[in-house]
């Protein structure tokens, strides 16, 4: 009988280093389809948005604002926020049903207790999400964050004088039309990508407003209390119920993903601001640099309102940006009418 060659150990030394040199070369391609394919479900669910939105529009005729807000009597109450309005487009219908609009967000629950703003909506999360859980307050769920904010123009939000918004799509009391969007819905910004649970420096003295940021350089806001007196390490975006501009909006002031530095008592963090929450005053206006930031690199993935997605370079000209988020033909200004109807 003739003897059969035994296995080496040599042999098996190199079909192991020739199986690792395949994963080697695998590894990034697998990587890569994951992210593309992540890439593309975030962009489906600003296209879900946007639908929704549009929905929204046929049935009630305008646009929902991004708060009601009763000026006469300063009411905090009625705070749902747009994305809360579109909650039956979104297959969202429990949540809808159970939503007291009539007593605000904080007052709704299930029928089982849980708060109806600690709804995870999955059509309102980035599936890149790093902080995809509930805003926890002294170990209870407050809240679920939101990956997705609506254009609330690029410096001014609202202002309570007069009861206008700036130049955007969305903001307090609006009754926006979409005839109103008189530059043409395929030109003007809906949606664009934010990340959950950033921090924000916010309720300055309206006196101390800085002048509207111009460069997409990184922007120091300043220390605490030079433009803001409080300042927040992770309640931003966090709240996708509440309609005010740091939860559930964004603001062209600065280009996406631009690093917004502002000293806190342990760490650099990148930051929105605001100077004054919607309602709080009866006569501050509110300014907001809510940067619109993804997880996909170098770009953001935004709706507009037509419907169409689309993806934002980092590279566009922050005066092209800007001019996307206005719904009329004008994008930049420096005076504070120059922002207003």
């Amino acid at each position: 009988m003739k003897r059969r060659a035994a296995f080496m150990l040599v042999d098996l030394v190199v079909v192991i280093t020739i199986i690792g040199f395949l994963v080697g070369l695998l590894a990034p391609v697998t990587l890569a389809a994951k992210e593309s394919a992540r890439r593309t479900q975030c962009s489906n669910n600003l296209r879900q948005i946007a639908m929704a939105m549009q929905h929204f529009a046929a049935v009630h005729e305008v646009y929902p604002p991004s708060r009601d807000w009763n000026r006469k009597i300063n009411d905090h109450s009625e705070a749902w926020s747009a994305q809360a309005k579109i909650l039956p487009f979104v297959s969202e219908n429990t949540a809808f049903k159970n939503a007291n609009f009539r007593f605000g967000e904080k007052k709704s629950k299930f029928a089982d207790g849980t708060p109806i703003r600690c709804l995870r909506v999955a059509t309102y999360i980035c599936p890149d999400e790093l902080h995809d859980t509930a805003l926890l307050v002294n170990g209870k769920p407050e809240s679920y964050p939101l990956n997705y904010g609506l254009n609330m123009g690029t410096w001014l939000v609202y202002d309570p004088a007069n009861d206008k918004g700036g130049q955007g799509c969305f903001y307090p009391n609006a009754r926006l039309r979409p005839a109103d969007i008189t530059k043409g819905l395929s030109n003007t910004l809906m949606a664009a990508e934010v990340k959950a649970f950033t921090p924000f420096l916010h309720d300055a003295a309206a006196e101390n407003v800085p002048p509207m940021p111009s460069s997409r350089a990184i922007c120091h806001m300043g220390g605490i209390g030079e433009f803001g007196t409080n300042f927040t390490d992770s309640t931003g975006h966090a709240d996708w119920s509440e309609g005010l501009v740091d939860q559930i909006g964004f603001t062209t002031t600065l280009a996406p993903n631009t690093f917004v530095a502002c000293a806190s008592t342990t760490q650099i963090c990148d930051i929105d601001f605001t100077n004054m929450t919607e309602g709080r005053s009866t006569t501050a206006p509110t300014f907001a640099a809510v940067t619109s930031r993804s997880y996909h690199g170098r770009i953001v993935n935004a709706s507009f309102m037509d419907g169409s997605t689309h993806t934002i370079s980092d590279d566009i000209d922050v005066c092209v940006w800007q001019a996307l988020s206005t719904r009329s033909g004008h994008g930049t200004a420096t005076g504070l009418q120059d922002f207003q109807d």
